[in-house]
Order: structure tokens, then sequence, then C-alpha cells
């Protein structure tokens, strides 16, 4: 089946968002070229059924729809696109970015080789299972405070290192235990300081 130039115009059209829906992920579409907007349109969606995707489009985003024949009610949106009032954050084909409204950014630079992940706010990870972190260089951990705390009784914490391990506190720094504590060292033990304590008794 062809399709002539008088079809294609009324099949695909450009507009803004003017209104929208999240909870039914809908739009509506103002067409500046015929002075009309559109009806209640389906944001399309890279999979909406056991996998879900979701990314919402703000209201004045610049939009492609197709719609079903020559009137605005029936259709959907393609999706948002750059133009000349609101260009790519980067226009560098070896970066991937997602940059949010609040400044938060998630970016890929594939030249070299660099995963960032720039949040304004807090950030969560969250695993029903091990999680493993490995690194082919250093691992560095800059923090206001730091803690880890363990839900279950038994658990237990291991540091290994082929090499030296440095704790280094330039406050205070206090090591107890409810149960017993075991030192173990294959060579010498070296204990500095002004005064040095050590008690026995309960703590």
């Amino acid at each position: 089946m062809l399709t002539t130039q008088k079809d294609t115009e009324g099949l695909l059209r450009f507009g803004h968002v003017s209104e929208y829906d999240a909870k039914r992920h809908m739009g509506r579409v103002s067409f500046p070229a015929t002075g009309t907007d559109s009806g209640w349109l389906p944001v399309l969606v890279s999979f909406s059924n056991g996998n879900r995707c979701e990314a919402h489009i703000d209201i004045g985003t610049h939009v492609a729809c197709v719609m079903s024949g020559e009137g605005s009610e029936l259709g959907v949106i393609l999706g948002a696109f750059y133009d000349d009032n609101n260009s790519a954050p980067d226009g560098d084909m070896n970066i991937w970015r997602t940059r949010f409204a609040d400044g938060t950014e998630i970016f890929y630079d594939r030249q070299s080789h660099t995963l960032t992940a720039d949040c304004t706010g807090d950030v969560e990870i969250i695993s029903g299972g091990n999680t493993d972190i490995q690194a082919g260089g250093n691992v560095s951990i800059t923090a206001g405070n730091f803690s880890i705390t363990y839900k279950s009784g038994d658990s237990s914490l291991g540091i290994s290192s082929p090499g030296k391990i440095n704790i280094f506190s330039a406050d205070s720094m206090d090591m107890k235990t409810m149960k017993d504590f075991t030192l173990r060292v294959a060579g010498d033990i070296d204990m500095k300081g002004r005064h040095v304590t050590i008690e026995e008794g309960l703590i």
C-alpha cells in the first residue's frame, strides 16, 4: 500500500506536551501547525509487560506523534527530540548521559572508559543476596561518617590484605566487643602512645 504525502502529514505530527498524566503514562499534545490539541495519547516505552520501563515526559517537551488518520483523538507519542531551543547537553558521540531536572546525572564516557553517577541527594543500594565489588585498581571512600551495621547476630566482618593495612584516626579510636577478642600476629606488635591502657573486666 502506497502512502501519499497527505496521508503522511496526517499520520506524523510534531507538537509540545500540554498536559501529562503520570499514573496512566499518557499526555496531551498541542500541534502549532494546525492549532489543535490532541486527546490523551499513550507514550511509547521500550517494554510494558513482564519487564517494565517508566520514564516520564515533562510538560512543554517537543515530541513526535503518530496519529490515526487526520484526527487528533487517537494516536501515540513516539518520544521527545532536541531542537534549536533545547540542545543536547554534550553533543559528544562518546558520551551517554541521563540528566535529571534536579541536577542528578548518570553518564558514561566510552573514550575515557569512565562511568559517573552524580546524585544531588541520597543513594541507596539494596541487594537481596550477596554483593560483590571488585576493582582492578584502588578503592577510595570519602565520607563525613562511615558505619557498617549487621542485621543478624551471627554476622562477621573480615578484612584481608596481602600487604599492609593502615588504620588512622585524627581523633580517638574506640574498639569494643561484647565477646572474646583475638589478635594473632606472625611478627612483632608495636603499640605507641602517650598513655596505653589495657583493662580487664566488663565493658
